[in-house]
């Protein structure tokens, strides 16, 4: 689950069944959640932002993913999140659990910077599972930038700001650098 330390995402989506139609699957499920933690990562809070970012970094992305047939719409996506079983984690969740717990503090600092930094409160998923599954990546991405090995000024937000604009900053924190 590890390699030289760093968390390494695909290894733990891995174990996410995928209940989408064989037959009608375009995107590897993957690659496609991979794609969702780095969007998520950078700012984008809606399925819409997921594309629209995603296409713009496509040739970034596919140094990492292969990406075989693009990027996938906002309503793939949104499908795609409302089909996931939130409890579908092999027992590796429970230390992935472990992990992101280990960095949380308070929790109604943790709910504060969900709703300022993520905007929670104004997330209007509601098929199927899509909430929850949405919450599951902020946090993942919460944990990340916490994870920042380098002390950095500014909170959170400034520092999605520079994961979205800094090709190396966002590699090192998804430990892929």
């Amino acid at each position: 689950m590890e390699t030289e330390g760093k968390l390494r995402l695909a290894e733990v989506f891995v174990s996410i069944s995928d209940s989408r139609q064989a037959g009608k699957v375009e995107h590897d499920l993957v690659e496609l959640l991979v794609v969702a933690v780095n969007a998520v990562l950078v700012g984008a809070d809606t399925f819409v932002e997921f594309e629209l970012w995603a296409k713009e970094k496509l040739d970034w992305l596919r140094g990492y993913l292969k990406l075989k047939a693009g990027i996938p719409s906002h309503d793939t996506f949104g499908r795609l999140f409302g089909l996931i079983d939130p409890t579908s984690l092999a027992p590796d969740a429970d230390r992935l659990l472990r992990t992101i717990r280990a960095h949380w503090s308070i929790e109604n600092r943790l709910h504060w910077c969900m709703d300022v930094v993520f905007a929670d409160d104004q997330m209007r998923a509601r098929t199927g599972h899509a909430a929850h599954n949405l919450a599951v990546l902020k946090h993942i991405t919460l944990n990340l930038i916490r994870l920042d090995p380098i002390p950095r000024k500014g909170g959170i937000k400034a520092r999605r700001l520079i994961a979205a604009t800094s090709d190396s900053y966002r590699a090192l924190l998804l430990g892929l650098t």
